[in-house]
């Protein structure tokens, strides 16, 4: 009886109590405003807290509807009675300028599309960057706090510097690692003979595209890498395992020492 008093107390706790928010202010100026909220509510299926996040923005004090959004990134007519449009994720540049995704929800159809969205003198400018459907991978990290990562609407690579603004398209699927101006991207390709598949890792110039150098990962005589796998660190796994030098030529080589898991 006690236990079930203890159980049913507990449960009665995260019925009253069983979802806990914050709120942190992104960026703050008269004419841009950008607020992150983290909510975490309790899964009573699962014993767990699950996380949502949900982004708004302001321009010049008023803060964006859902008409809102599909009118500026969407291009849509304004009207207060369009629904389903939201910004999924924020990322902030400067102080006059912000990279944002929207994705757009009916029983209909679903989309996203990415921007970059500038206030300044001048007014607003709003540049379009992707047209791809939701279920694109949208922002990702890539370990520096002066680059943004991303796929265009075909796939490919995009890197982008925070300050100064440039957009970057290279070949590549992963990041291992990124320079002031060589960025290393690997790939899991056919083999020639078919079949068989290799990991390619290639250092490019990040201004001009160029290879600088490149490496065959040999998956025959150690375990390949999951780079798609959440929480998987492509830059620690570069880093404890191979060496990419400028001098005296450009070379990607595997460290002596390194931690890869040899196959029987």
């Amino acid at each position: 009886m006690r236990a079930f008093s203890c159980c049913a107390l507990i449960i009665f706790t995260v019925l009253l109590g069983g979802c806990r928010s914050t709120t942190s202010v992104l960026l703050d100026t008269p004419a841009l405003k950008v607020t992150r909220t983290d909510r975490d509510d309790y899964n009573l299926m699962f014993s767990r807290w699950d996380r949502s996040t949900t982004f708004q923005i302001h321009l010049n004090g008023k803060k964006l509807s859902a008409a809102d959004y599909g009118h500026l990134i969407f291009g849509k007519e304004p009207d207060d009675a369009v629904p389903g449009y939201r910004p999924t994720h924020v990322i902030v540049l400067d102080s006059r300028s912000i990279l944002v995704r929207v994705r757009y929800d009916s029983s209909m159809a679903t989309a996203a599309r990415t921007a970059r969205v500038v206030m300044d003198k001048g007014g607003l400018t709003v540049q379009a960057l992707t047209r791809g459907s939701p279920a694109e991978l949208g922002f990702f990290d890539v370990y520096s706090d002066d680059w943004v990562g991303m796929y265009d609407d075909a796939g490919r690579f995009l890197l982008i510097r925070r300050d100064p603004w440039d957009v970057y398209s290279l070949p590549g699927t992963y990041l291992a690692q990124i320079s002031d101006r060589v960025v290393i991207t690997f790939d899991k390709e056919m083999s020639e003979q078919g079949g068989d598949h290799i990991y390619m890792m290639r250092a490019l110039d990040i201004q001009t595209g160029k290879r600088l150098a490149e490496y065959a990962f040999d998956a025959t005589r150690y375990y390949p890498p999951i780079p798609g796998l959440p929480g998987f660190d492509r830059v620690g796994w570069f880093r404890s395992n191979f060496r990419f030098e400028m001098t005296p030529e450009p070379d990607i080589h595997l460290r002596p020492n390194n931690a890869l898991r040899p196959r029987p």
